[in-house]
């Protein structure tokens, strides 16, 4: 009887660590608000300084480098993954920039989230 009343206690122990970690969780989920690029204007001018340099001429430079190496290397090893690789490198240097703004900045509008909803009813009930 002792070792059942044991597995109760350690149970008991168990569930109530369970539940206090769900309690964090949540609590934390639901105070923890989220503002998408809303915050941090102080280093805007950094961010936009090396957006600058990725898209501006320190970019092509980099561009066209990383496309010489990969040719090069493509010529010495007789395999085209270097040429590819170093376009690659290219796509992503010049895209990074526009593909972190769309993912750090994704913000929908109440007004643009029902759009859609107003095009499908047409009886007249929203406007």
């Amino acid at each position: 009887m002792t070792s059942l009343s044991k597995f109760a206690t350690d149970n008991r122990k168990v569930i109530s660590t369970l539940f206090l970690i769900a309690f964090a969780l949540a609590l934390f989920c639901v105070l923890n608000s989220v503002n998408a690029g809303s915050e941090g204007k102080e280093f805007s001018e950094v961010y936009d300084k090396i957006t600058g340099w990725a898209q501006g001429t320190l970019g092509k430079i980099l561009a066209l480098t990383c496309i010489v190496v990969g040719t090069a290397f493509t010529i010495s090893r007789g395999t085209l993954i270097y040429a590819v690789i170093g376009i690659a490198m290219c796509l992503v240097l010049y895209n990074a920039p526009t593909v972190i703004d769309g993912i750090l900045s994704a913000t929908v509008h109440a007004d643009t989230a029902l759009e859609p909803v107003k095009t499908v009813v047409t009886n007249g009930l929203l406007k």
